[in-house]
């Protein structure tokens, strides 16, 4: 016995229904196929769109920079204004590159949309001079960092008795901290009549003033209060034929003829 489809014992309205619910899944379908197709494409140009040259870096600003030119920052990041992408260029790793130039402190690069990279430098200060492995005559800071040439007319005590230095970027030894820690005491004021800074074989730290002038110390107590006791007898003695100053004892300095 043969019965009748069973689609033709659905009630008529309930088939319309059924057959319009199946045609709006489908409607519905190729409408989110065709939003997934032109947030897709959009995604697409946007990329090639931020990877061309439209939006190359246009503009490189650069500030605090005292001992590196714009165009050395340029090459050393690999920055071609003009045709790099804003969007290839991340301030992260463009700061970790600038912090191994020797004279920076620290470095903070910014993207400023749609065209402009903003680069703040801050530098470190050299407090004395050293010569680094070269022979070459280089500044160094308290942290015992070599950093550069030094132009003149900076005046800059020389550090001796220490040899030769790493390579610019590098550090001196720790056992020169006592040294250095002398050197980036003196301030401006020191810096003047203090010609260099001398580490002795046993580590015992004396100063030249002018060209024959020993300065004693003695340790690094008291040091602000002897460097006082040293700027007083300069600047209102007349030491022309001094050959040793003694300030080991800030209250009571001698001065040997």
């Amino acid at each position: 016995m043969t019965g009748k489809p069973i689609d033709d014992k659905i009630n008529p309205r309930l088939r319309e229904r059924r057959d319009e619910v199946m045609k709006e899944a489908l409607r519905k379908k190729k409408r989110i196929l065709w939003s997934t197709s032109i947030i897709t494409g959009l995604i697409v140009i946007i990329v090639l769109l931020l990877h061309s040259p439209l939006m190359a870096v246009k503009t490189l600003y650069v500030s605090g920079a005292i001992h590196e030119t714009k165009s050395q920052i340029e090459h050393s990041l690999n920055l071609d204004v003009g045709s790099t992408p804003m969007i290839d260029e991340n301030p992260p790793t463009l700061e970790s590159r600038l912090d191994e130039f020797p004279w920076v402190l620290n470095a903070q690069v910014r993207r400023k949309w749609p065209w402009t990279l903003s680069i703040k430098l801050r530098e470190r200060v050299a407090v004395a001079r050293v010569q680094d492995a070269q022979g070459v005559l280089v500044g160094v800071d308290s942290t015992r960092r070599l950093l550069g040439p030094v132009p003149a007319p900076v005046n800059l005590p020389l550090l001796e008795g220490i040899g030769r230095g790493p390579q610019l970027g590098r550090h001196l030894s720790a056992k020169f901290a006592n040294i250095l820690k002398v050197a980036s005491s003196l301030g401006d004021q020191l810096d003047q009549f203090v010609t260099s800074i001398n580490y002795g074989p046993n580590g015992t730290i004396t100063m030249t003033i002018g060209q024959k002038t020993t300065v004693i110390i003695g340790g690094l107590g008291q040091l602000r209060h002897k460097l006082i006791s040293l700027f007083t007898l300069v600047t209102k003695e007349n030491l022309a034929g001094a050959a040793q100053i003694d300030v080991s004892d800030p209250s009571l300095p001698t001065v040997t003829p």
